[in-house]
């Protein structure tokens, strides 16, 4: 008769533990590593107040630029809790108020203060380029720039536009840019897409339009579309007559 016993489990390997190392660092490598830290904390204050004072400029420029306009009035530190909000987005936010009877529309550039004297860099920058667009432009069929504020937060005034209703003559536009799309390769990109309302303002005023490469005979019906000022565009019944004529005519 043959019996089965169990085997006998092998005990584990023990490993003795291995000698904790430590590592000593030497007085002088202390106070190294103390003046390095130092060393890149008054690199950064350095940094920083660099760029605090070249905003300080630019705001002292600003500040000079609409003291000497003759239509622009500096206006002095509004508080920003009242009036009717209009829109807002993450970097402003506008509001209709009333000033002396008449409704204007204010533009608050939003920020965080975070300790700092100045308005961030990059939004000084901001509000100084859209100021020189607005000043720039002085039309019938454009808000017109009627004042500026830079304490307590940077702000804009304009006139209050009251409706923003689309028109016929930007109906005719629209139509243009659609004719556009129909006659162009989409390797053409329209420059407008993806801008700001302030941005496209300042690249139509500068003579901006989408290419005319590919338009052949319809290029001087968009050029028609697209002219600055709305009460030159064609109407709907000219364009009609015209882009009939242009069949015919093929």
């Amino acid at each position: 008769m043959f019996v089965l016993q169990p085997e006998t489990p092998t005990p584990p390997a023990i490993v003795p533990p291995s000698p904790k190392v430590e590592v000593a660092m030497s007085p002088t490598a202390k106070f190294l590593f103390g003046d390095e830290l130092r060393m890149k904390k008054a690199m950064l204050k350095h940094v920083e107040t660099s760029r605090e004072e070249e905003t300080k400029a630019l705001l002292v420029q600003i500040e000079a630029t609409v003291r000497s306009s003759t239509r622009v009035h500096l206006w002095p530190s509004h508080d920003f809790r009242g009036g009717v909000p209009v829109g807002e987005g993450i970097h402003a936010c506008v509001k209709q108020i009333q000033v002396d009877g008449h409704a204007v529309a204010l533009k608050e550039f939003r920020y965080e203060a975070q300790g700092r004297s100045v308005p961030p860099h990059g939004v000084v920058t901001t509000f100084r380029h859209e100021l020189d667009v607005l000043m720039a432009i002085d039309h019938n069929n454009i808000v017109k720039l009627v004042g500026v504020v830079l304490e307590p937060r940077l702000a804009i005034v304009t006139e209050y536009m009251d409706g923003g209703r689309y028109s016929y003559p930007s109906d005719i536009w629209s139509f243009g840019v659609f004719l556009w799309e129909l006659v162009t390769p989409s390797a053409y990109p329209n420059p407008f897409v993806g801008v700001s309302s302030d941005a496209f303002v300042d690249k139509v005023t500068c003579g901006t339009r989408p290419t005319l490469e590919f338009a052949g005979e319809c290029a001087p019906i968009l050029e028609e579309c697209w002219r600055l000022i709305p009460s030159e565009r064609p109407t709907a019944d000219a364009l009609v007559a015209e882009l009939t004529a242009l069949l015919h005519a093929n």
